[in-house]
């Protein structure tokens, strides 16, 4: 079976030019949940965009028709990253919150004052808090969230599904969470939404850089990430069913706009070439990890097969962000893991049995200190990059833990960074 080994990862590492040094001197970065660092092919697309599109499209000079098509297969290699089948189902917003209001708004139009709206308490409140909004204003009855499993964090399905009923609107899911790492079984909710008629509005902004999407085979109506939590520059971007995008309440610049063009009609002013050019070199680099694990195939002219290579590089991460996710948990070798030290509680998955269920992110209080000191000593010690606070996630309210310390890792981290991590770990817990 084909796998990215140590030598490939630091073939990986190289692409990522920030990765060992930052302004601040050699660290490990384990901050990947606030954001990923930035490819280095994606940083010189963007920079070349700048140069050779114009302010604008719809002009009849060279510079303006290279804006068009950088806009274009931008959304083009999106498509193909989550098997979206028509390139104008890809929307552009300023960030994923701002997606998130917009859509939620734009579906209002549809809802009464006796319908609900169904998420959960993995949430992240970006996907919760516009349909709350939503009820304070009367245009909706009730914001139901399902259960967790107390005990590792993983969603109770037969309680969301209890909660969907036939006034139920949307089922608003994340497909992992940014606080527990918990993987939702997306196929198994939308075929419970789409029996009452709801729409799915799904959350990947953590989940897209850890493992495959596949927006077809989930069946979502809606699916939204972020481009600087994807090895890229700021902005995000959302997945729209095509037969559901003429319900979505739409605004328009023209007085005199009629009809719903697909996208433009929900992105209001003019989109940035830049990040479209971006965003398509981080996805041409899932091509090279795919072959690069595949001795060098030629991924250049997939054609047709370019939708099947990127869901297979993307689950070749996914299978390594495991071994990361046992190493930390467990310990690489004879070292001994989050799981195995004293004064320290981890919150989410920790059986090895469902190590599939959860992506590469660690939620932990320490006994007797504060998670700010945590963070500050992993800092100043031993060079390592956290996090500590409230993550914005419903789930910190569930576990009355307003704030706790994170890590996250992504495929360029490196099981010797765990090493290190947890013999300081092992000190601060001491």
């Amino acid at each position: 079976m084909q796998q990215i080994t140590d030598e490939i990862v630091q073939e990986i590492r190289t692409k990522f030019p920030t990765v060992e040094r930052s302004a601040d001197g050699e660290r490990i970065f384990f901050d990947n949940g606030a954001g990923s660092l930035v490819l280095q092919s994606a940083i010189d697309a963007e920079a070349l965009a700048r140069t050779k599109s114009a302010p604008n499209r719809g002009g009849v000079y060279r510079e303006s028709k290279v804006n068009e098509e950088m806009i274009l297969e931008g959304r083009r290699a999106i498509a193909d990253l989550l098997n979206a089948p028509n390139p104008y189902s890809i929307v552009q917003g300023d960030s994923a919150s701002d997606l998130f209001f917009k859509l939620a708004y734009g579906l209002s139009a549809k809802f009464e004052d006796s319908d609900n709206v169904v998420s959960t308490n993995l949430e992240h409140y970006a996907n919760v808090t516009p349909y709350l909004d939503l009820q304070k204003r009367g245009k909706l009855k009730e914001v139901r969230l399902a259960k967790l499993r107390m005990d590792d964090g993983r969603l109770d399905v037969n309680d969301l599904e209890s909660l969907v009923d036939n006034h139920t609107k949307v089922v608003a899911i994340g497909a992992s969470s940014n606080l527990l790492g918990t993987i939702t079984p997306m196929k198994e909710i939308a075929r419970i939404a789409h029996r009452v008629g709801a729409y799915v509005v799904v959350d990947a902004v953590h989940h897209v850089p850890q493992g495959p999407i596949d927006v077809q085979d989930l069946d979502c109506d809606f699916l939204v990430f972020s481009g600087y939590k994807f090895f890229g520059p700021h902005g995000s971007y959302m997945y729209v069913k095509e037969q559901v995008f003429p319900e979505i309440q739409t605004f328009h610049v023209d007085p005199n706009a009629s009809g719903k063009v697909m996208p433009s009609s929900f992105e209001l002013g003019t989109r940035d070439p830049a990040k479209f050019a971006a965003i398509k070199a981080v996805i041409e680099y899932l091509l090279w990890v795919y072959s690069r694990v595949n001795d060098d195939r030629d991924s250049t002219d997939l054609g047709e097969e370019r939708t099947k290579v990127l869901k297979e590089s993307m689950s070749l991460i996914e299978s390594y962000g495991r071994e990361l996710t046992s190493s930390m948990l467990f310990g690489p070798h004879e070292e001994r893991g989050l799981c195995d030290l004293s004064n320290l509680k981890i919150y989410g998955i920790t059986d090895e049995t469902h190590l599939s269920e959860r992506d590469c992110t660690f939620t932990f209080k320490v006994k007797n200190k504060s998670d700010s000191e945590v963070v500050e000593k992993l800092w100043t010690d031993y060079r390592i990059a956290a996090r500590a606070g409230h993550f914005w996630n419903n789930a910190q309210e569930l576990y009355d833990i307003p704030s706790a310390v994170r890590v996250t890792l992504l495929h360029y981290n490196t099981k010797s960074e765990i090493s290190k991590f947890l013999r300081a770990m092992a000190e601060i817990t001491r």
